[in-house]
């Protein structure tokens, strides 16, 4: 037999005296049913640093619906905890503890019998939780807290929505905005909540279908009232008009089925939602809750030409200038030009009460007198307003230079052999007028002599004389029997030029 030395007896003695120490070890879990920390099963972590024990949550899948049982085995609880005067398991929507917006799902106190093994947890139970996820702590009467792994999520409970109002008319790059009902029904204690219900806007023109999704609602738990076996719940949704998506193959505006989510359809690129009148409703929802309403989309605003006016204009002569005006509407819209500085009544005409026809592109008129006004610069801001969805308002920079007069005459007036050939001028009495006026011409040489009426768009109202006059003081009727209220430009041609004058119907 071979002899050992006493270095290799005390080396077989500490093995001999660790092995035994792995057995004890393992009888002593084994007699006790406390895992080993590296074989829990299910979610587990540590209560405290440098405790080997912790709290085991043991409830399998992480979700439940409020009447759903959830079943949890706390083991391995600490020494505090065992003998601590009170304890409670509790949730909360913040992954860090706070007493804030806690709620209890069960409290134990000092006597109670500690939970060693597993026991049945109804979410419903806890009056405070409702649909969503939750983070679940252990909390000793120190304040102590343990957050148990993984997070309870609820599930939310039936609903249904309805579309109640929306706004009747957007702009051609606004949002689709509207309300909604949350419909509950009623539960044993109470109305379940909900928590990220989808929402989503579908719209049709009669042969598109598009669907954008909004933010998903949240409706907490309510209380049970006498009588009513539901809840109506309102809320507001809006989506972006460039948002919209085509729907492939599904209309749910001809269809009996339920309204679906917009993730369980096929949609096959952006919609062109322009000018025009669309129908719409809200979904995912059952087809009971389902009615269509409408909203109207407008195009984009009237578009005026901003850049100042500027003109020049002899004394005692009257000159037109022209702006550009753009309806991009199919509908006609109603407008206006006006000069901001009153003063400027005396020597700037406004273009009230004019239609611009859809899909137009046409000039406004703006006519300029230096009668009565000396030779000087003449400022003064015009804008133009349009009746449009938008109320467009632009305001336009005009300046008006007065030059001296072309020739030079005495109070007493100048003789026929000293006038400039074709010379003439013109007014018009009454004016304001009703019904007619009167437009006196004063002619210093004879000639070929044209006078036309002409609306504040440019466009020809009446021809009103065209024939040779002799030298002298001419006068002519005008009769505004089918016109419409507003100012009116007439013009006088002659061989050796032309001058404008306003003059406005009152009716």
């Amino acid at each position: 037999m071979k002899r050992t030395t006493p270095a290799q007896q005390r080396k077989r003695l500490f093995a001999m005296i660790a092995f035994g120490l792995t057995v004890v070890t393992m009888v002593f879990l084994v007699v006790l049913d406390l895992p080993a920390p590296s074989s829990n099963e299910g979610l587990s972590g540590t209560m405290m640093e440098n405790e080997a024990s912790s709290f085991v949550w043991r409830s399998g899948a992480m979700a439940a619906s409020l009447d759903e049982g959830l079943t949890i085995s706390l083991s391995n609880l600490p020494l505090s905890f065992q003998t601590g005067t009170e304890w409670r398991l509790a949730a909360s929507r913040s992954a860090e503890w706070s007493r804030d917006g806690a709620c209890t799902l069960r409290q134990w106190s000092q006597g109670d019998e500690m939970p060693s093994s597993e026991f049945l947890f109804i979410p419903r139970s806890a009056e405070c939780l409702d649909a969503g996820p939750w983070n679940v702590f252990a909390v000793d009467a120190d304040g102590t807290s343990h957050r148990l792994p993984g997070v309870l999520t609820i599930r939310s409970g039936q609903s249904s929505i309805e579309l109640t109002s929306l706004s009747p008319a957007i702009g051609h790059q606004g949002r689709v905005e509207l309300e909604f009902a949350v419909h509950r029904p009623a539960s044993a204690d109470g109305f379940d909540g909900v928590y990220e219900r989808p929402v989503d806007i579908w719209v049709s023109d009669g042969d598109d279908v598009c669907v954008a999704p909004a933010a998903p609602v949240n409706v907490p738990r309510g209380t049970v009232r006498t009588g009513k076996n539901w809840m109506e719940t309102r809320a507001t949704a809006s989506a972006d008009l460039k948002a919209f998506k085509k729907v492939r193959d599904h209309d749910p505006f001809a269809s009996d089925a339920h309204v679906p989510s917009s993730d369980e359809v096929d949609m096959r690129g952006n919609c062109n939602l322009g000018e025009g009148v669309y129908d719409v409703m809200i979904g995912p929802t059952e087809r009971g809750y389902v009615e269509a309403s409408k909203f109207r989309v407008h195009a984009r605003p009237v578009q005026v030409d901003a850049d100042p006016i500027v003109v020049s204009v002899p004394t005692g002569e009257t000159e037109e200038a022209r702006f550009t005006i753009r309806n991009f509407s199919a509908a006609p819209a109603a407008w206006s030009a006006e000069a901001i500085d009153m003063s400027a009544g005396k020597w700037l005409a406004s273009s009230l009460n004019q239609v611009l026809k859809g899909k137009e592109k046409t000039r406004g008129l703006l006519s300029f007198s230096a009668h009565d006004l000396a030779p000087g610069l003449y400022t003064t801001d015009v804008v133009v307003r349009v009746d449009d969805f938008y109320g467009t308002e632009v305001r336009i920079p005009v300046e008006m230079k007065v030059l001296p007069a072309r020739s030079s005459r005495s109070a007493g007036g100048v003789a026929a052999e000293d006038a400039l050939p074709g010379e003439f001028n013109i007014s018009n009495y009454p004016n304001p007028f009703t019904a007619y006026t009167t437009m006196r011409i004063e002619i210093l040489q004879p000639g070929q002599v044209s006078v036309s009426v002409y609306d504040m768009t440019g466009r020809l109202v009446e021809a009103l004389v065209d024939e040779y006059l002799s030298e002298g003081v001419h006068e002519f009727r005008f009769e505004a029997d089918n016109l419409a209220s507003g100012t009116y430009i007439y013009r006088v041609t002659t061989p050796g030029g032309q001058k404008s004058e306003t003059m406005t119907l009152v009716r």
